[in-house]
């Protein structure tokens, strides 16, 4: 049961990290043990001293934990509309997901349940219901599985399975036959439909899953036939394919064709790594930058790390050099500079990034046989860089992060600040008070 609630906590921390806002654009800020919401003008909608944390979920709703942040209730933009009684609230397959103790269920963004807290596991089906379990799907008892229509009705489907990880995608789910300790898929009915076989099946993504066999890792398509035969250590499926995926085996890197499947590449003692369509692949000294098209974009010394998940339109995040040094800096892709280096940057979305400052002290462990630069807590500074690599906010902010596409969110001392993508200060705030004048 332990890894449900880890499931869900993830899910609940990334939600609170983003900040996201919902489509009406409503900024909900929560502060340590309180939180308000505004609207994109600043103007204070729901006022602080009420709520323990307001963070958005899907629909136009959002999520109010108490006070004590014990307890969370669904609401939409003025207020809760059900009462404290889930552990949890998350956002998962497009679906509100309710959590009391080590049950799931399902909430409409109106706050009306869908699923009753009684599962222990639920996806979507694709068919407008949903499959789920009523035991513990991470212990070695088998669990059996339920079809749940649009209208409520439960019925078992009569198949049974363990360890099951991951939700539908694509109309397949991956799961664990007991019969015979090897992985299959169910469609939308709960029964299988691509039969138990492989040692490990993950989830379908861009029509293709990895899944492996007794002689290794490959590719399989929605019939269950193999794309990429499985002969690899590994083999990436990525959430956002480009031209390539890598594939290692044997000490060697293989850039497989995404469109025949046939090997495009194969390179001595390779690595690499993707994100957002982009490729890095690091070989022979130097790592290069491979476009969604295939194209090599640019290369540079193998001291150089490219992140690919931090590219957004025209700029990437490069850093060099050791952690804690002014090691990060904006490149377009071309790879020519265009920013200051920092001692650190991310992707804060819509071609707007982080950069930070901040001091560093050198910590010793296990007898100086490890030696790691380490931030002095309370000396981060953070800034935002357009994608020009000018810095639109100064780095004097102890907290800077993004509340929606248009909206940023910074901290200094006792004033939050409401700013817009251009770094312009909208609103300031008093959050020492335990109300923040409107």
């Amino acid at each position: 049961m332990k890894g449900i609630r880890r499931m869900v906590l993830l899910l609940l921390v990334a939600l609170l990290a983003s900040g996201a806002a919902s489509a009406q654009e409503r900024l909900a800020v929560t502060l340590f043990g309180d939180a308000f919401m505004a609207d994109e003008s600043g103007q204070v909608l729901i006022p602080r001293g009420q709520y323990g944390a307001i963070y958005a979920l899907a629909g136009g709703s959002y999520a109010f934990a108490s006070k004590d942040g014990m307890r969370y209730a669904l609401g939409r933009e003025d207020g809760p509309v059900t009462e404290y009684e889930y552990d949890f609230l998350v956002v998962q397959c497009g679906e509100i997901y309710c959590m009391k103790g080590e049950k799931v269920g399902i909430l409409t963004p109106e706050g009306e349940t869908a699923m009753p807290c009684e599962y222990t596991y639920i996806t979507p089906n694709g068919q407008g219901g949903y499959l789920a379990l009523r035991t513990d799907p991470y212990d070695e008892n088998p669990d059996g599985v339920y079809r749940v229509d649009a209208a409520g009705e439960e019925t078992p489907t009569g198949v049974k399975v363990t360890h099951i990880y991951a939700y539908m995608q694509e109309g397949l789910l991956p799961a664990m036959s007991p019969d015979n300790g090897l992985y299959g898929y169910l469609d939308g009915d709960g029964v299988w439909a691509i039969a138990p076989q492989y040692e490990y099946a993950g989830s379908f993504v861009d029509g293709c899953a990895a899944a492996s066999a007794s002689t290794g890792a490959g590719l399989i398509s929605p019939e269950g036939s193999w794309l990429v035969t499985p002969q690899y250590d590994y083999v990436d499926n990525p959430d956002r394919p480009g031209k390539y995926r890598a594939a290692s085996a044997g000490g060697w890197l293989y850039l497989i064709d995404n469109d025949t499947w046939q090997i495009a590449r194969r390179l001595e003692g390779g690595y690499a790594s993707s994100g957002n369509g982009y490729l890095t692949v690091t070989c022979g000294g130097e790592t290069a930058l491979i476009g969604p098209d295939g194209e090599e974009l640019f290369r540079l010394s193998d001291d150089h790390l490219i992140s690919p998940w931090d590219i957004q339109g025209s700029c990437a995040v490069i850093s060099q050099g050791e952690w804690g040094s002014e090691s990060y800096y904006l490149c377009d892709l071309a790879g020519n500079k265009i920013s200051d280096a920092y001692q650190w940057i991310n992707s804060l979305g819509n071609g707007l990034y982080a950069a930070a400052e901040f001091q560093v002290e050198t910590r010793e462990y296990q007898d100086g046989a490890l030696v790691l630069n380490e931030e002095v807590p309370g000396t981060m500074r953070t800034g935002c860089l357009n994608q020009e690599g000018k810095l639109i906010v100064p780095m004097e902010y102890e907290t800077l992060y993004a509340l929606s596409d248009t909206r940023l969110w910074m901290e200094k001392g006792d004033t939050g600040y409401l700013c817009d993508a251009e770094g312009n200060v909208i609103a300031e705030y008093d959050i020492s008070d335990p109300e923040i004048p409107q």
